[in-house]
């Protein structure tokens, strides 16, 4: 053997393995592709199960919420058509009375008149269906919640003249008025 056919020999020998090794590369290649591209499927199929599944949960948990809220509202409703509320044994008060409904104090939230250094009585009634309070903050007056047909008493005092606000905590835009408090009964 010359060294010419020895070197054509192993060029030869040599790109026969380089060939097969490249396919053998190609083919683990498209293995891979194939198997990655087949749990790429899988997954996708698991996901959109999943989907369905957390979809129809969802569904069914917003189904328990609504019932929930229609069966506790329509309780209520008739509780409070069957067991009306004791209406308030408030009928004549001497001072101020204040009856709050429909969002309103007197339907007007009407401006109260009071003397420096004379007490004036003050009644708060709830005639609505809904929760209502009465506050002035620069008085230190605050009836807490009242229900319906609640009442609550107290008295509007100041040793100094001034306006004071008076305001429903639950509806401040809508319930408010003035407090004022002069020298004297003019």
């Amino acid at each position: 053997m010359t060294a010419k056919n020895f070197t054509r020999s192993i060029s030869h020998c040599t790109r026969q393995s380089y060939e097969k090794k490249a396919q053998k590369y190609i083919d683990l290649v498209e293995y891979w592709n194939n198997y990655l591209s087949a749990i790429q499927h899988q997954i996708n199929r698991d996901l959109d199960v999943f989907c369905l599944l957390i979809c129809g949960v969802l569904n069914n948990i917003i189904a328990i919420i609504v019932i929930s809220f229609v069966v506790v509202g329509s309780l209520w409703g008739v509780g409070n058509l069957i067991n009306r509320p004791e209406e308030s044994s408030i009928k004549n008060t001497s001072g101020v009375l204040l009856i709050a409904q429909n969002n309103a104090f007197n339907k007007t939230n009407p401006d109260i008149y009071s003397v420096v250094n004379v007490p004036k009585k003050l009644v708060v009634v709830n005639k609505d269906f809904v929760r209502h309070d009465l506050v002035v903050d620069e008085l230190k007056i605050n009836t807490a919640y009242l229900s319906s047909e609640q009442d609550f008493t107290t008295a509007i005092a100041s040793k100094e003249p001034g306006i004071f606000e008076y305001y429903c905590s639950l509806h401040p835009t809508t319930m408010q008025g003035k407090i004022i408090v002069n020298e004297n009964n003019d």
